[in-house]
């Protein structure tokens, strides 16, 4: 990867106001267990109590394992060779893993649909690096909208020699009044990782953003060959 052409996400992946915030996760982190542990020793803490600072525990614990995760990827991505250890994959397997993901209980609102076609699509590729890929699709999908509502569908189309997947949410005004987007796609790591690796497989990853009640993604993956 050239520096230049990703400086912009070069720049913002170093920028002091992401990592202020991965220091103030891990603050709070370290925060909440003293307070855990304070307790034990000077009370009874109620369970409930306990389990409310565990689980804030765990929220900030979660966003910090995220953002170092899609910081160490996307600087593998940038500046270090990728070789792709090809096997067999099937694709609806790793859409499956998303739908799984989408329908954990905080999502619970997000109405989720898949038409596949009846014939399976395997392709031939790196299925650590496509399961890097779904993973932060899924992400790219999660900021679409914070509350998760609405419905979430993915298609899946055969085009010529390879597979098409056409995911397409619901979009809210809400989502421009709190200031989530995936744009600009310059400083989006998500965006560079699934795009990467399409890259890297020989297929393409775009999103259409142009409808204002939608937006859709398009994943295309060449085929196995036969």
């Amino acid at each position: 990867m050239h520096r230049e052409k990703h400086q912009r996400l070069i720049e913002s992946l170093l920028s002091p106001d992401r990592w202020n915030t991965q220091n103030w996760r891990l603050s709070q982190i370290l925060f909440y267990l003293d307070v855990i542990q304070k307790k034990d020793k000077d009370t009874d803490i109620q369970s409930d109590e306990q389990q409310y600072l565990l689980n804030l525990v765990n929220y900030h614990a979660e966003s910090l394992e995220e953002s170092l995760d899609i910081f160490t990827t996307t600087s593998r991505l940038l500046f270090a060779s990728t070789p792709l250890e090809t096997q067999p994959v099937t694709l609806l397997d790793k859409i499956l893993q998303l739908e799984d993901e989408f329908n954990k209980e905080k999502y619970s609102e997000l109405n989720v649909s898949i038409n596949n076609p009846k014939e399976p699509l395997m392709m031939h590729g790196d299925n650590n690096l496509l399961q890097v890929a779904f993973k932060n699709l899924g992400r790219l999908i999660k900021q679409i909208h914070p509350h998760h509502q609405g419905y979430l569908l993915f298609e899946v189309y055969r085009e010529q020699n390879s597979a098409k997947l056409q995911i397409t949410k619901e979009k809210f005004d809400s989502t421009n009044e709190n200031g989530l987007s995936i744009y600009p796609f310059e400083v989006n790591p998500e965006w560079f990782i699934v795009h990467t690796i399409a890259d890297l497989h020989g297929g393409k990853f775009t999103v259409d953003d142009s409808n204002k009640d939608k937006c859709i993604f398009y994943l295309n993956l060449p085929l196995q060959k036969t």
